[in-house]
This record gives structure tokens, C-alpha cells and sequence, in this order.
């Protein structure tokens, strides 16, 4: 495909006005686009998905623990990696949303609101790097209406799962690798040492991706010889700076040593250390997950939905085709020491399927592994372009009839999404709303009822919800005194047998428990997602 002749401004990934200036001003066509997207992912924030995933809500009730008393629910000060459940939590997302509530108060769609930004910054970046790479405005512009398209970039900016934000970040990072190493200054390099060190607090899984990513870059870089001592010492100072916080949290949970300070901010012990998800024995039965959550989808509907995918299933020839396309431009660029943005992307792509590969537990998902997405929206564009190449006089027919296909598939896409997703996937896993209107409602009964033992469940840490839903001082439920299970006259599950004297906040999916309420002379008010249950 031809470069545009016409020159572009360079742009200085760093400033990041510049930069979404030019983005908009490279093309007329990339404004619509961008309103589209914007529309796409701001749209009923708060309300599809529907409620908020458990660990949602719980960096939403810490990050309002940290703008109004500088601690978490543990009381932790400023943990560098939040306890959540136990296992931990990464802690950028809740910094983030540390903002937004102090601005804007505790919400669904504050809690949300770094997801939208974040994805905004990736489809900022990523078109950047897209430039770079081809320097040609319809191949950028293809890149945002794909962008827009495909369901993953839609669904993971939907919702406050703070892993997702590696996709976004590490977009960046690649961005600042691709900068400094075609312009190598002291700047450059310092600039994307920081921000690979923020993408260290996106994923625990990235403590993986990125040292694997590194070797495979530097060795590739000492070998076209693209790069200077002096400019590699500028990339690792500030990146073993912000990692330094994360290597101390592990060592402190590894070793079992004692939680300390550093200055205001907690490396934290956690209840449990999750080192057993990384391991060999899953290796063959992991390709075959990773082959499926990347190209195909998962188990977990708020990650993918299976009659779409993640991708469209119409492009997983063409980002098959990508990948070869990738591969071959990576040896010639060896082969002729000749730095190609391509190598970026590969060693990447590649970093992360290694690390998908060693994962235990349940093996990989889409949540996982979305640091890949980038790579993957890459290699579509990629596979289009080589299939275009070869065309001639037919590519202008095949982009029309592959547009038509993308139009209609993105169209039953978000009709589905934005119309029956919410009642197709209710009572959706992991997921519940707050029930502070049930709250309210139960505490202007009379005091006899009030001051009942209340039951609330059934949902995963129903402790969670109720905290979001009361915001109460982590120093007055003082987690580490009563345990998850209880609070005051609060019980935060359903009972095994039911006592008339006591109330139930029950949910609507609970069926097997409400037919035996039904049955009693209970007295029943019916809410949202919740019937209240009491005696008068």
C-alpha cells in the first residue's frame, strides 16, 4: 500500500494535547470515527454491564476509602498492591478511580470511568503507532474503524476490571519503545522506562510478559546494533525505580516477612500468594485455551460473547495471515538489520502467548490475556493489507463486500449488547448491584424490625456490596476485627434454616430460597434486583 506523499507533523508521543490534536487533524473522517467509538463505550456506562463485578465494586469501596482516609478497607495506607479477597489486586485502576470518586462521588459509572478514559488512550496511541508503521491515513483510518468494530475494545471498555487496563498501557509502552528507538534521546528512553513501569501495575501478569518482551528486544536491537549503552541505561534506571515497590511486595509474600512502610505507602501482605498460578504442566492444554480465548472467546460472558467473539470470526483468517506477514518482516528486518515497527508488535504478541502458556489455575481467559488485543488489531490490519497487495483491480470490490460483512456483524453485535445482553446473561457470574434503596427502606421500618438480624445474599463477598452500598469508614467495619461474614446485626449470607424473626435481602435469582419465603407469611417488598423479606 502507498504512503501518503503528503508530510505529517511528527508528533511527540510524550505530549499527550499534541498528540490527540494531530490525531484529529490527520484525517477529517477520524472525528466521526471518534465520536462513534466515544459513543459506543460511554453509552449506559453505568448500566450494561449490568450491577458490578465483585471486583469492581471492591476497588471502587477502596479507592473511596483512599480519597476520604488514605487507607483501604484492610487500612492499609496507600498499598502499593491492594489484599481485595486475600490474593491481592493491582493497584493502578484504584488510583485512578481515587479521582474520579473524590471528584465525582462513588458510582457504577465513576467506577467505570478509567476504563472508558483508558481506552481512549489506546485508540490515541495506537493509531500513532499505526502512522509509524505505515504512514498512510486510510490504513489509520482502518485501524479506528476496526477498533470500533470488534467486540473486545467495546466490552473491555465497559466495565472497571482493573487488569484490562494493561491493554490500554501497554499500547503506550509500545508506542515509547517505537519512539525512542527511531529517535534515540535521553527523553525517549526515560519516558519509556516510566511507562513501562505503570504497566507493571496494570497486571500482575505483566511481571511476565515484560521481562520476557525486553530480553527478546534488546538482544534483537544489540543485534541491528539500534541501540547505545548510554540510552538503555535511561530505559532500566526509571523502570527498576517503579518496579522496585512490586519486587518488595513479592519478596515480603514469598519469604513470609513482616509488612513495613515506605513512607506513606504499605508493601503489603497479602492473606494468600497466588505463585501457583504460573506453571508447566499446563503447557499443551494452555495453547489450545489461548488459540480459543484469543481468536474466539471464553467461558466468561462479561469477557466475550460467543456468537460474536472477540474479534468478528470473519477476521481470523486475515489476522492469521498478519501473523506470517509479521513473522517474515521480523527476519528480513534481522536478516538486513534494517529496524522494522513490526518486531515491536511480534515480540510482544509473542511474550504474552508464552506467558498465557504457563498459567495454572483455570488456565487462560480473555481477561488474561488482553494485553495481546493490540497485537491482534495489528495483525488484522496486517492480513487486509497483504490480501489487498495481491488484488489489483478487484481490492476496491473486496474492501466493499469485507466492509459490508464488518458493518452488518458490528451492527448485530451491538444490537445484541446494548439490547438482550442484559437480560440474556442476568444473573450474570461474579456480578450484583448495590442494594442501598433495600437499606434505606429497611431502616425507616419500625425499630423493632430494624434492629433484627438481617440476612443478605446470595452473591460472591456480599460484605463488598454492602460496603458500597453504605460507605461506612473502613474504621468503623474494621475488616481485620469482624471477618467478612458479619457486621453489626448483618449476616452476609442466606441461612440454612429460616427464622421468622429475622429479615432477608434476597436476590431475584435466588429461587429455590424466595419459593420457601412465599410460603411463609413473610411480609415481601420487591426492588430492583432484590425482594426484602420481614415480619412485622
Amino acid at each position: 500500500m502507498k504512503q501518503d506523499k503528503k508530510t505529517v507533523k511528527k508528533l511527540n508521543v510524550f505530549n499527550v494535547t499534541l498528540v490527540i490534536k494531530q490525531f484529529m487533524l490527520q484525517n477529517p473522517w477520524t472525528i466521526l470515527i471518534g465520536v462513534v467509538t466515544i459513543f459506543i463505550h460511554l453509552v449506559a456506562l453505568g448500566q450494561i454491564p449490568y450491577g458490578l463485578h465483585v471486583d469492581e465494586i471492591a476497588t471502587g469501596y477502596d479507592a473511596w476509602c483512599i480519597s476520604h482516609f488514605g487507607v483501604d478497607r484492610y487500612l492499609k495506607s496507600f498499598p502499593i498492591y491492594f489484599i481485595n479477597f486475600g490474593g491481592g489486586q493491582n493497584s493502578l485502576y484504584c488510583y485512578l478511580c481515587v479521582v474520579f470518586i473524590k471528584l465525582f462521588g462513588f458510582s457504577t459509572f465513576t467506577v467505570r470511568l478509567p476504563a472508558f478514559l483508558s481506552a481512549c488512550l489506546l485508540v490515541i496511541y495506537g493509531y500513532q503507532y499505526t502512522w509509524k508503521k505505515w504512514h498512510n491515513k486510510n490504513v489509520c483510518l482502518m485501524f479506528l474503524v476496526l477498533y470500533a468494530m470488534l467486540p473486545i475494545f467495546t466490552m473491555s471498555a465497559r466495565f472497571g476490571l482493573e487488569s484490562y487496563l494493561m491493554l490500554p498501557f501497554s499500547t503506550i509502552f509500545l508506542l515509547c519503545c517505537l519512539s525512542a528507538i527511531e529517535k534515540p534521546t535521553y527523553k525517549r528512553f526515560l519516558f519509556c522506562g516510566i511507562s513501562g513501569g505503570l504497566v507493571l501495575y496494570t497486571y500482575a501478569l505483566s511481571y511476565i510478559v515484560l521481562p520476557i518482551f525486553l530480553v527478546f528486544l534488546m538482544i534483537y536491537l544489540l543485534f541491528i546494533k539500534k541501540i547505545q549503552f548510554k540510552y538503555a541505561i535511561a530505559f532500566i534506571i526509571p523502570l527498576i525505580i517503579m518496579g522496585m515497590p512490586l519486587v518488595l511486595v513479592q519478596l515480603v509474600n514469598r519469604y513470609d516477612l513482616n509488612e513495613f512502610k515506605i513512607g506513606i505507602f504499605t508493601i503489603t501482605k497479602l492473606l494468600s500468594y497466588r505463585s501457583s498460578e504460573i506453571t508447566f504442566s499446563n503447557l499443551f492444554n494452555n495453547i489450545k485455551m489461548l488459540t480459543k480465548c484469543i481468536l474466539g472467546y471464553d467461558w466468561l460472558p462479561y469477557n466475550s460473547v460467543k456468537a460474536y467473539g472477540n474479534v468478528h470470526w470473519i477476521s481470523i483468517p486475515f489476522i492469521l495471515i498478519g501473523v506470517i506477514q509479521a513473522i517474515k518482516e521480523t527476519i528480513q528486518s534481522i536478516m538486513k538489520k534494517n529496524f522494522d515497527p513490526t518486531v515491536i508488535i511480534l515480540f510482544w504478541a509473542l511474550a504474552e502467548f508464552i506467558m498465557g502458556c504457563l498459567l495454572g489455575g483455570n488456565g487462560p481467559n480473555t481477561n488474561k490475556m488482553n494485553g495481546i488485543f493490540f497485537c491482534v488489531l495489528y495483525f488484522l490490519i496486517q492480513g487486509i493489507i497483504s490480501i489487498i497487495t495481491v488484488l489489483g483491480r478487484w481490492k476496491r470490490m473486496f474492501l466493499i463486500i469485507l466492509g459490508t460483512v464488518y458493518i452488518f456483524c458490528t451492527i448485530s453485535f451491538l444490537k445484541y449488547y446494548f439490547c438482550e445482553y442484559k437480560e440474556e446473561t442476568y444473573p450474570q457470574h461474579l456480578f450484583a448491584t448495590q442494594f442501598d434503596d433495600v437499606l434505606d427502606y429497611l431502616n425507616g421500618l419500625d425499630m423493632k424490625i430494624t434492629s433484627r438480624t438481617t440476612y443478605i445474599g446470595n452473591m460472591k463477598e456480599a460484605y463488598i456490596y454492602y460496603l458500597g452500598s453504605t460507605l461506612i469508614s473502613p474504621y468503623e467495619y474494621n475488616i481485620d476485627e469482624t471477618g467478612k461474614s458479619s457486621y453489626e446485626n448483618y449476616i452476609f449470607k442466606l441461612p440454612d434454616e429460616i427464622d421468622l424473626y429475622s429479615n432477608y435481602i434476597v436476590r431475584k435469582s435466588e429461587n429455590s430460597f424466595i419459593e420457601q419465603m412465599d410460603a411463609l407469611s413473610f411480609e415481601k417488598v420487591s426492588f430492583d434486583e432484590y425482594y426484602l423479606y420481614y415480619m412485622k
